[in-house]
């Protein structure tokens, strides 16, 4: 490859071999890439291991990137460690080509925008089951496991025509441990670092002698086991684990409920407005760690670079990014703002790479928001003495398309 005549995007100071790795928060990267557009801009650049990257914190710059050159950001990187985990055929990793139109010509005959309109049965009656699970003694303390549920089970019934009633499911539950693995040891961090090891094309067959109690081989322990279940589940509905980001947004959804009580009051009422009002019953807890998808998406530059969409820092591309104000979107006669997002969330990807499942995925949590409102209370739980317990918002890092 031949190197670009341009200079390259400012970015953190590197030193020998090791470039970046140790500035980069492994735990939260897209805080740090964050922290990193404040201080060199919009787009920034930064090598690990002699592998260079491209960190993209501006929307506008990644529309830009991705809709005028589109078939330069459409490809994947192939990364080892998806086929040592044997999760390399989904959709959201495959390679840009013949393989990859297939999947995308047949997911858009099924979840185009105007073929989801037929789906809005299916909403409700998913959104009504969620609520009346959520009514049940103890669900709270079950709460990922619940909003998981629902948007498993409906996309399962999207997809395969029937209905699963119970987590205890064998489909859910496989396809729920294959998640738990493929969430926490197959971020993009851990899979571009495994790329830069030193061995070449030799990589995956001598990662795969080393055993896994060498330092960075942690992961390895779970491969067998990963890579079984996916096989199983590869003639059964593996691709139920896009739901991630539904549930996720739901987990979310819920937190910003209980932490902006007046927000959840005021879409309450809009509710009420239209429909004969539910008596809303209280649903106290406290959530302590919310699973979330930061959408840091890895695509390939025709230098070499690896070029990440930081959806993480555009999403808060705002005034007062951690109050959660839907009034921001609102002109002071109740109109949308010029600058109000309609759709089109950069937590859907770009391009060519956009989720074909938008959508579906859209219509299902808005049928969940609106029926979760019109049914239950959130508040923050409350201790012995009757205080309430302050909610620490804590969002895991790993991916999920």
């Amino acid at each position: 490859m031949k190197a670009s005549r341009h200079p390259l995007p400012p970015g953190p100071r590197r030193i020998p071999f090791l470039g970046n790795a140790l500035d980069i928060d492994m735990n939260e990267p897209h805080v740090t890439y964050t922290q990193w557009g404040y201080t060199y801009g919009d787009v920034v650049y930064f090598r690990v291991l002699g592998q260079e990257y491209i960190v993209v914190n501006s929307e506008k710059v990644a529309r830009m990137l991705s809709d005028t050159r589109s078939v330069v950001y459409a490809d994947r990187p192939i990364f080892s460690v998806y086929k040592l985990f044997g999760v390399e055929f989904t959709t959201g990793l495959t390679a840009y080509g013949d393989t990859w139109r297939v999947h995308r010509k047949l997911s858009h005959q099924t979840l185009r925008s105007d073929a989801t309109t037929k789906y809005q049965e299916l909403y409700m009656n998913k959104a009504i089951s969620l609520a009346r699970v959520l009514l049940e003694d103890g669900a709270a303390f079950n709460l990922q496991t619940s909003l998981r549920t629902f948007a498993a089970t409906a996309v399962l019934s999207l997809t395969y025509g029937y209905e699963i009633k119970s987590q205890d499911h064998p489909v859910f539950q496989m396809a729920q441990n294959l998640l738990e693995v493929v969430l926490k040891e197959t971020t993009p961090e851990k899979a571009a670092l495994m790329a830069t090891f030193p061995f070449g094309c030799l990589k995956i067959r001598i990662v795969e002698h080393l055993p896994s109690w060498l330092p960075g081989l942690g992961f390895k322990a779970h491969a067998a086991t990963c890579r079984t279940m996916a096989k199983d589940l590869r003639e059964q509905p593996f691709e139920y684990t896009r739901n991630e980001v539904s549930a996720s947004v739901l987990h979310t959804f819920v937190l910003a409920m209980i932490l902006f009580p007046e927000v959840q009051e005021k879409a309450r009422a809009e509710i009420d407005s239209v429909m004969a009002p539910a008596t809303p019953l209280r649903f106290d807890f406290s959530i302590l760690s919310i699973s979330f998808y930061t959408s840091n998406r890895f695509l390939i530059d025709t230098i070499g670079a690896i070029v990440i969409f930081n959806a993480w820092a555009m999403s808060r591309d705002c005034v007062n990014t951690d109050q959660f104000d839907s009034g921001r979107h609102l002109l002071p006669d109740g109109g949308f703002s010029p600058t109000a997002r309609m759709a089109g969330s950069p937590f859907f990807g770009f391009g060519r790479r956009v989720c074909p499942g938008r959508f579906f995925a859209e219509g299902l949590l808005w049928a969940a928001f609106v029926q979760i409102l019109a049914t239950l209370h959130f508040s923050k739980a409350k201790d012995a003495n009757g205080r309430p317990i302050e909610v620490n918002p804590v969002f895991t890092h790993g991916i999920a398309s």
